[in-house]
C-alpha cells in the first residue's frame, strides 16, 4: 500500500461538532431524556387541580415536559461549550498529520505521535464535513474533510481505511 498523508488542524468548532454528535447519538442520554420528560409530564398531570379537564391537564403536562427537555438540553450544550473552550482539549487542538501505511495509522501532533494498528480501529463514520475514525465507542480520530483537495480525495482516503480494516 502506498502511504497516504493528510495534514489538518483541529479547532474548537471541530471538537464541539464531534462531542455534539456523540451526545445526540448516545442512547443512554436519549432514554434518560424520554424518561425524564415522561416523569415530569406524569407529575404535572396528576398534581393539577381536578377542576381542569383531562385535555387541559394533558396540554399543560406536554408544555411542562417539553420545557423540561429544552432546559436540560440547554444545560448540556452550555456544559459542552464550557468544557471545550477550557484547556481540557489542549493536546487535541492544533496541527495534526495522519499517515496511512501498512503498519496502521500514524498520528503526529506537537504533543506526540501514536501508531494505531488497523486491528485497533473499531469503525469509520463519515459525515458531510468530517471523517471519524473510532478507536472505541466514545473516542475517535477527527479528520475534517475541508483539508482534502476535493470530496473525491476525501472519499478515496476513507476507502483506503475501510479496505485496510477489512484485511485485519
Amino acid at each position: 500500500m502506498n502511504e497516504k498523508v493528510v495534514r489538518y488542524a483541529l479547532t474548537h468548532k471541530d471538537v464541539f461538532a464531534f462531542n455534539l454528535r456523540a451526545l445526540v447519538r448516545n442512547r443512554i442520554v436519549l432514554i434518560m431524556t424520554v424518561l425524564m420528560m415522561a416523569a415530569v409530564m406524569f407529575t404535572t398531570f396528576v398534581s393539577m387541580p381536578k377542576e381542569y379537564s383531562p385535555a387541559v391537564r394533558m396540554v399543560i403536562a406536554l408544555v411542562v415536559g417539553w420545557a423540561a427537555v429544552i432546559a436540560v438540553s440547554v444545560v448540556q450544550l452550555l456544559t459542552l461549550v464550557l468544557t471545550i473552550w477550557t484547556k481540557k482539549f489542549k493536546g487535541l487542538l492544533g496541527e495534526h498529520e495522519l499517515t496511512l501505511s501498512d503498519a496502521g495509522m500514524l498520528t503526529r501532533s506537537a504533543d506526540g505521535e501514536t501508531l494505531r494498528k488497523w486491528s485497533g480501529l473499531m469503525k469509520v463514520a463519515s459525515t458531510g464535513n468530517y471523517l471519524y475514525l473510532y478507536v472505541n465507542e466514545t473516542m475517535a480520530q477527527i479528520v475534517p474533510k475541508r483539508y482534502f483537495a476535493s470530496p473525491a480525495e476525501a472519499q478515496s482516503f476513507e476507502q483506503m481505511i475501510r479496505e485496510r480494516m477489512k484485511m485485519q
